[in-house]
């Protein structure tokens, strides 16, 4: 285990590990139109299920305050998890990139991992092994 390390940060500070100077492209949207792709950031609107508002409705026929309020959070509701839903479908298109980076930030841990195991080791903060 401590011989892998240290071959791997070895490795690195060699020069054998690969530099990345660019990201990936991310994939492209569909498109809705030749020129306009479709934006996976923003859903498509949640149509009105709702009746339209009569403003001359007498009171007894009007729906209550819980029934109105009840609605309403019903509504965002929904909206909220379909934005939630465009974000994840667009960070998807981000996949290989995020992989590069994961790599190199478990790169760079197993280097601190490995210099702080042998500052502890020389100064006698670590036992033999």
């Amino acid at each position: 285990m401590i011989q892998l390390l240290f071959s791997q940060v070895a490795d690195l500070m060699n020069g054998k590990s690969q530099d990345i100077y660019k990201m990936p492209v991310p994939t492209p949207c569909s498109l809705n139109t030749p020129e306009h792709p479709v934006s996976l950031r923003i859903p498509s609107p949640l149509p009105s299920t709702e009746k339209a508002l009569d403003i001359n409705m007498s009171r007894s026929n009007a729906p209550g305050v819980p029934t109105l309020l009840y609605n309403h959070m019903d509504r965002w509701k929904k909206i909220r998890q379909r934005w939630k839903e465009s974000s994840h479908r667009n960070q998807h298109r981000y996949t290989e990139s995020m992989k590069i980076l994961k790599e190199m930030f478990e790169r760079h841990c197993l280097h601190l991992y490995a210099c702080v195991y042998v500052w502890m080791h020389w100064s006698g903060w670590l036992l033999a092994v």
